[in-house]
C-alpha cells in the first residue's frame, strides 16, 4: 500500500505557475519562472484526497483567498475536477531569486520531500528621475523634438505616450545618458502630448513602471516668427529700344535677401504675383513694387521700392525683316506689318499696287512714321508662282459595286487653286471580272501639276439564280421487274433541262440533287451522285424502290450562289407476278 502510495504521489504531483488557463500546460513541467516585482501570481500543487500541503516562500507573501498568510501556509487539498489540489497566490516584492515550496503529508501521515520553484523577480523600471521635453517653437509641417530623459543607459524600452490626442507605443533603446528620442508625428498647429507608461522591452517579462509616470503634459508651440526681408532702393531706367516701357532683366529688381529661422513658403510681389521680376515690363512713369515674404507657418513681412521709367525713343520695326508673301495666283491684299514706338501710335503705309498677278518677285516698300513725323521703311517682297497640284474634293472615292459589269464611271472632281482640272482614268470598260479592280484616276491643272487619287470597282455577284416548277416533270410508272424483290425501276432522261432555271449573270450552271426515299431517308446528299446515278448532275440510271420518292434539285452559279429548291415526284407501282396457270 505504501508503496503504491509514493508511486501515485510522485507522478501526480506537480508545481505549476497559474497566470491563466491557456498558460498551463506550457509551464506544467518548469522548475523556474519569471515576474515583476510587487506582481500577484496563483500556484497550485496537486495530491492526494485530504493531504496537507505545506507552502513556504521567500521573496514574497502567501495570500490565501484575498488574506495575507506570510511566508508559509499549510492546507488541505481540494477536489477541482477529477484531482485534488492546493491553490494559493504569491505578492513577489523586490527584485532577486527566490524559491516557493510545496510538501505534501497524506491522511496516514506520509510526507512528500520538498517540491521547489525557483522564481526569479525581476525590477520594475526605476522612473525616480524620468522625464521629458518638448521642442518650442516649431516649424509648421514638421515633428517637435520629444526626448525622454532619466532612464537607465543603453536600455531597450517601450513608451507609451499620447501623441497629440493619439495613445502610441513606442520602442526605444536609451543612450549613454540615458536619454532617448520618440518619434511623433508633423504638425500644422499647437500639439500637446504626456508620457502614459515606462516598461523595459526585454523580450521576457517587460516590466511595466508601477505607478506610471505623474507628469505634466507638455506643448509645442508653431512658429510665429515674421522673416527677414530686404529690398533694392528706387531705380531709374531708361524704356526699351522701340517700346514704352523697360524690361526688368535678371534678379535686378529681386529681393537683396530673405530669411526665417523655418522655411520660407512663398515669395511674392504685387506687380506680376511672381516671386522674380525677370522679364517684367514697367510702363513710362513710376512704379511702386511691394515684394511680401510668407514662412511656412503664415508669418510674413513686406518691403517696397520704385521703378521710373522715361521716354527717348524713336519708332522702331517689330521685326528685323519682314517674311515674303506667297501665293499661287494673286495678291489681293497685304497684311500691313507692325512697328513700335516708345510711346505713340504708329501709321504704316507701302507703295504696292493691288492686285498683284505678276508671275514672279514684286518688292513693296512699307513706310513706318510715328506722331511727331520721324519714319522709317523696309522692304517686303511679294512672290507668285503656281506649284501646287489638284486636290480631289473628297478624301476617298466611295467603291463601284455591281453584280455582273461596269460599263461607265462617274468621274470624280478635283479643285486646284488657279485653274479648272482635267480628270481622266486608266479603265478598260466595260469590267466584267468578278472582284476589286483598282481604277486610278489623274487631277490635271492648266500647268501641268497633277495629282491622283484610286478607285475600287467591285464586281460581285450576290443574287441566287432561280429555278422554275418542276412537279409537272413528275413520274408514275410501273416497276421494271415483277420476279425482282424488291422491285424497283430505273429512269433516263432525269436529268434537269436548262431551260428550267436562270441567273442575273452566269450562264454556265452547276446542278445538284438529291433523292428522298419513300421511307423518308435519302439515296444521296447534294453535291454527290446517288448510288447508280449518271452523276452529281444527273439522277438517271439510279434505281427507284416501289413507292413515292421525291427528286429535290437546286443550281449554283459560277459565283457559287445557290437557287431555291424545287421537286417532283416519282412512283413505282407494283407490278403483279401471277404464281401459275392451272389446267
Amino acid at each position: 500500500m505504501t508503496k503504491h502510495f509514493y508511486i501515485k504521489f510522485f507522478i501526480l504531483v506537480f508545481l505549476i505557475f497559474w497566470l491563466k488557463v491557456d498558460l498551463y500546460a506550457q509551464t506544467v513541467l518548469s522548475a523556474s519562472e519569471s515576474v515583476c516585482a510587487g506582481e500577484l501570481r496563483s500556484y497550485r500543487v496537486e495530491g492526494f484526497a485530504n493531504s496537507n500541503i505545506y507552502w513556504t516562500v521567500t521573496g514574497g507573501v502567501i495570500i490565501n483567498d484575498g488574506v495575507s498568510q506570510g511566508t508559509s501556509f499549510n492546507e488541505t487539498t481540494v477536489i477541482s475536477g477529477l484531482v485534488y489540489e492546493s491553490v494559493i497566490q504569491v505578492q513577489w516584492s523586490s527584485a532577486g531569486s527566490y524559491v516557493l515550496t510545496a510538501r505534501e503529508e497524506t491522511p496516514n501521515s506520509c510526507v512528500s520531500g520538498d517540491l521547489n520553484l525557483t522564481v526569479t523577480v525581476n525590477a520594475l523600471p526605476d522612473i525616480s528621475s524620468f522625464g521629458f521635453t518638448v521642442s518650442s517653437l516649431v516649424c509648421k509641417n514638421t515633428s517637435p523634438s520629444v526626448i525622454v530623459t532619466g532612464l537607465s543607459p543603453n536600455t531597450a524600452y517601450t513608451i507609451g505616450f499620447n501623441d497629440n490626442g493619439v495613445s502610441k507605443l513606442q520602442n526605444i533603446t536609451t543612450n549613454a545618458s540615458g536619454d532617448a528620442n520618440l518619434t511623433v508625428d508633423i504638425i500644422t498647429s499647437d500639439a500637446t502630448y504626456n508620457i502614459e507608461s515606462v516598461a523595459f522591452n526585454d523580450g521576457g517579462t517587460n516590466c511595466v513602471a508601477n505607478p506610471a509616470p505623474s507628469l505634466l503634459a507638455k506643448t509645442a508651440l508653431i512658429d510665429n516668427v515674421d522673416p527677414l526681408v530686404a529690398c533694392v532702393g528706387n531705380q531709374t531706367r531708361s524704356n526699351d529700344a522701340g517700346v514704352c516701357y523697360y524690361t526688368a532683366s535678371g534678379t535686378e529688381f529681386d529681393l537683396v535677401s530673405y530669411s526665417d529661422n523655418c522655411t520660407v513658403a512663398s515669395v511674392t510681389n504685387d506687380f506680376n504675383g511672381g516671386n522674380s521680376l525677370n522679364g517684367a515690363q514697367f510702363p513710362k512713369g513710376t512704379t511702386t513694387v511691394a515684394w511680401t515674404v510668407t514662412d511656412n507657418s503664415g508669418n510674413t513681412n513686406t518691403c517696397s521700392f520704385d521703378v521710373i521709367v522715361s521716354d527717348n525713343e524713336d519708332p522702331v520695326a517689330d521685326v528685323a525683316s519682314l517674311s515674303d508673301v506667297v501665293a499661287q495666283c494673286s495678291v489681293s491684299s497685304l497684311v500691313a506689318p507692325t512697328a513700335s514706338d516708345n510711346c505713340s501710335a504708329v501709321t504704316v503705309t507701302n507703295d504696292a499696287s493691288l492686285p498683284i498677278n505678276t508671275q514672279g518677285t514684286t518688292v513693296v516698300t512699307w513706310t513706318y512714321k510715328d506722331a511727331v513725323g520721324n519714319s522709317s521703311t523696309q522692304t517686303q517682297n511679294v512672290v507668285i508662282t503656281d506649284n501646287t497640284a489638284p486636290v480631289a474634293d473628297v478624301a476617298s472615292l466611295s467603291d463601284v459595286v455591281a453584280q455582273c459589269s461596269v460599263s461607265s464611271l462617274v468621274a470624280p472632281t478635283a479643285s486646284d487653286n488657279c485653274s479648272a482640272v482635267t480628270v481622266t482614268n486608266d479603265a478598260s470598260l466595260p469590267i466584267n471580272t468578278q472582284g476589286t479592280t483598282v481604277v486610278t484616276w489623274t487631277y490635271t491643272d492648266v500647268v501641268g501639276n497633277t495629282s491622283t487619287q484610286t478607285q475600287n470597282v467591285i464586281v460581285d455577284d450576290t443574287t441566287d439564280p432561280v429555278l422554275a416548277d418542276l412537279s409537272d416533270l413528275s413520274i408514275d410508272d410501273c416497276a421494271q421487274d415483277e420476279t425482282s424483290i424488291p422491285q424497283v425501276k430505273s429512269f433516263a432522261g432525269l436529268d434537269l433541262p436548262s431551260g428550267r432555271y436562270s441567273d442575273n449573270c452566269s450562264s454556265t450552271f452547276t446542278v445538284q440533287y438529291k433523292i428522298q426515299l419513300p421511307d423518308t431517308s435519302y439515296a444521296n446528299s447534294y453535291g454527290s451522285a446517288a448510288l447508280g446515278a449518271s452523276s452529281a448532275a444527273d439522277p438517271s440510271g439510279f434505281e427507284f424502290p416501289e413507292g413515292i420518292s421525291t427528286l429535290y434539285f437546286r443550281v449554283l452559279d459560277q459565283s457559287g450562289n445557290i437557287s431555291n429548291e424545287k421537286t417532283y415526284t416519282i412512283s413505282v407501282n407494283h407490278k403483279p407476278n401471277p404464281s401459275e396457270i392451272n389446267y
